[in-house]
């Protein structure tokens, strides 16, 4: 059951931002096959760009 809870929430956050991500570029005027391929790499991409961008929050501007 555990195993499920920590493998299945994040992929199914993840699914559910590609979706909304594939169906926003489509409304956009995107077709779908480039849509569904837009929305593949959307939530790691933006994941690692908020953790990195968080770990600098602190730093004062030069």
């Amino acid at each position: 059951m555990m195993m499920v809870l920590v493998h299945g929430v994040p992929c199914a956050v993840a699914l559910v931002l590609a979706a909304l991500t594939a169906t926003g570029a489509h409304k956009r005027g995107m077709r779908w096959p480039a849509a569904l391929i837009v929305a593949v790499p959307f939530p790691a991409t933006w994941v690692v760009w908020y953790l990195r961008d968080d770990a600098h929050r602190d730093r004062r501007p030069v």
